[in-house]
Order: structure tokens, then sequence, then C-alpha cells
């Protein structure tokens, strides 16, 4: 393969702010979103959109929350957009957009 023509196809990194949870629950629930679904932020304005590729059981760095992580491709139309590609969810922190609902 071409070396150069690979380099431009480079993904970037994308940073985990998660952690593996001290110990793992005896029975896991099932998780609330699946992959490839559409979801938004809730209790964020203007509220970012994309669709889930990335699902992992751990705790949050920044802040106490083991369960379910959730690694959201943002939209190319999502304002934020241009911040960033892709972030982690909380599952307390996203939902389904309504479209994707009714479905």
């Amino acid at each position: 393969m071409n070396s150069s023509r690979s380099s431009q196809f480079a993904l970037p990194s994308i940073t985990a702010v998660i952690g593996l949870p001290q110990v793992l629950p005896s029975r896991f629930t099932l998780p609330k979103f699946q992959l490839g679904q559409t979801v938004q932020w809730i209790n964020v304005s203007p509220s970012g959109f994309g669709t889930i590729v990335g699902l992992v059981y751990a705790n949050g760095v920044s802040v106490v929350a083991d369960g379910y992580h959730y690694l959201v491709l943002i939209d190319h139309s999502c304002p934020s957009h241009s911040d960033c590609i892709a972030d982690w969810a909380f599952e307390e922190d996203i939902d389904l957009i309504r479209s994707e609902v009714a479905a």
C-alpha cells in the first residue's frame, strides 16, 4: 500500500475519560441503547447528537459513574462537530432522537 495515501486517511485518536470499575457487578443489566442508534445529549444547550459506534461498561474518571458509556460519533450537521468528531456519553446523559423512538 502506498504510505502517502494511507496517511491521508488516518483517523484521529480518541482519548478515553473512562476507567475499569474496581468491582464488576455480579449481573449486568441490558444496555439502554444499541450500536447504530441516533442519540442526542439531554440537558445540554445546544444539544449535540450523533450515532452510537461503541459501548463499554466502565466508570467515569472525572465523575463517579459506574455503568454503560457510549462512544457517539458526532453528526456532521451538529454544531459541535467542528470541535470534536466523537465523544463519550453516560447512559443517563443521552436519549434517542424522536425519529428513532417512533421507528
